[in-house]
């Protein structure tokens, strides 16, 4: 709070903008329940599953179909949507680079593509995993921690792949 009363980064005490992203019934999960799901243990992804709905659940008042996306670095991303999709995407080899800001850049990715609306289904679940997949492997590829360099996510994007987690 500023002395004023105002919090910082509102002029004038404006409301913030409302994104797809605030609206998100989802979940960041915590370290112990993205633990087990790391490398598509069956167990840990449905202990995640879980988690997702029932965060989404206290975060909205009604089952939702929120989800969980754990990074696992170069071995990829698994996504746990609270309607039951269980997807991991990853490159079919590790890059070489700086991986600073690549944790960044999915984030800014996944917060675009909900700007646009929540994914439903299947094929929009592995679309948004395949394009944050994409951003932060080019932020891998960039000597400055931060940037992309688009041409760079429309080369990698038809190189993701996208595998269903039983």
């Amino acid at each position: 709070m500023r002395r004023d009363g105002r919090r910082p980064g509102r002029a004038g005490g404006a409301r913030p903008a409302r994104t797809g992203a605030a609206r998100l019934p989802g979940a960041r999960p915590g370290a112990r329940e993205a633990e087990p799901c790391r490398g598509g243990s069956d167990a840990g992804v449905r202990r995640l599953g879980r988690a997702v709905r029932s965060r989404a659940r206290r975060a909205t008042g009604r089952d939702g179909a929120g989800a969980a996306i754990v990074s696992d670095g170069a071995a990829g991303l698994t996504l746990v949507s609270g309607d039951g999709i269980r997807l991991v995407g990853r490159l079919p080899e590790p890059l070489q680079g700086n991986a600073t800001g690549a944790g960044d850049a999915l984030t800014a990715a996944l917060a675009a593509g909900l700007a646009e609306g929540v994914p439903t289904g299947r094929d929009a679940w592995a679309e948004t995993l395949r394009t944050g997949v994409a951003w932060s492997a080019a932020a891998v590829l960039q000597p400055v921690a931060g940037a992309v360099d688009p041409a760079d996510v429309a080369r990698l994007l038809p190189r993701v792949e996208i595998e269903e987690i039983a």
